[in-house]
């Protein structure tokens, strides 16, 4: 906005024409302010044929970070356990860099995306159409997880179908590949992640950035992911596609579980009526 910190006629006019030229196209990719990619200290860039240059449509504002420099930790460290902890402090301290500057340049809603990861299928069509207006009609401090999980959810239940995808609402998810978040959710996370020589006691406590999203990220925002999932970033845990119970849904911040509306409104709300136990909270596992 006007008269904030950082903000600029040239900044504000360039956010502007990349709405314009996204208009009419993909629903997924117009509801996104900008791509921003994370590079590892150890510089793989991935195979070029499922990159996100690939995929990712002209007209996008995409902004490629370089790596954050890891610190030495304190202390003495061999080199073996130094080579397995040094990638994980990239990743958190990669992350870190793209969510501040997301946060800077005061993107309503982002893309984060690994460079070495790799893309299995093109958001378009019905999904690109379902996620759209997922993302249209959300609520504040929401995340959509596109990357497969590193430990599968504890609770996730179906919500809405898409042509090669199911949306699933999830309680937690041990996954940073590539995900979509708002503005209010990252200055969220963003008070909880470390910089700079903070990191090695992070991960100390919490493990690694996958660990923490899956331990206290669905406290702050709702949560949703794709099963499968549309990016690899090597090999994941697998996805349910149902539900045991909504109870773990039932809270201040979720207005409701099921968005079979986002596909077909008119078939779908009294599928979604008859599916409601309204006496007890659950829906009837068929």
């Amino acid at each position: 906005m006007k008269g904030e910190p950082g903000w600029s006629y040239e900044k504000s006019m360039n956010m502007l024409w990349s709405r314009l030229l996204r208009m009419g196209r993909n629903p997924f990719w117009a509801s996104l302010d900008a791509v921003l990619v994370v590079r590892m200290e150890n510089g793989s860039s991935g195979h070029q044929e499922w990159s996100w240059k690939a995929y990712v449509p002209h007209g996008v504002p995409v902004h490629e970070l370089p790596p954050v420099p890891v610190p030495l930790p304190e202390g003495e460290w061999d080199k073996e356990r130094f080579r397995k902890k040094r990638g994980l402090a990239s990743r958190v301290l990669g992350h870190q860099a793209a969510l501040t500057l997301a946060s800077s340049l005061h993107f309503a809603r982002f893309m984060i995306v690994e460079e070495d990861c790799r893309f299995r299928l093109p958001v378009i069509g019905a999904t690109a159409r379902m996620l759209g207006q997922l993302l249209k009609g959300c609520r504040e401090r929401t995340a959509l997880f596109l990357s497969e999980p590193r430990l599968s959810p504890h609770t996730a239940c179906s919500v809405a179908k898409g042509e090669k995808s199911v949306l699933l609402r999830v309680t937690d998810m041990a996954a940073s590949a590539a995900y979509v978040m708002d503005l209010s959710l990252c200055e969220r996370v963003l008070l909880s992640l470390p910089s700079d020589q903070r990191v090695w006691p992070w991960l100390r406590y919490y493990g690694s950035l996958e660990e923490w999203f899956a331990r206290y990220l669905g406290r702050y925002g709702d949560l949703y992911a794709l099963s499968p999932a549309f990016v690899s970033c090597g090999e994941g845990a697998p996805m349910p596609s149902l539900c045991k119970s909504l109870g773990h849904f039932n809270n201040a911040r979720t207005k409701y579980t099921d968005l079979s509306y986002l596909v077909n409104p008119a078939i779908n709300s009294w599928r979604w009526l008859k599916n409601v136990n309204i006496f007890s909270g659950r829906k009837r596992l068929e």
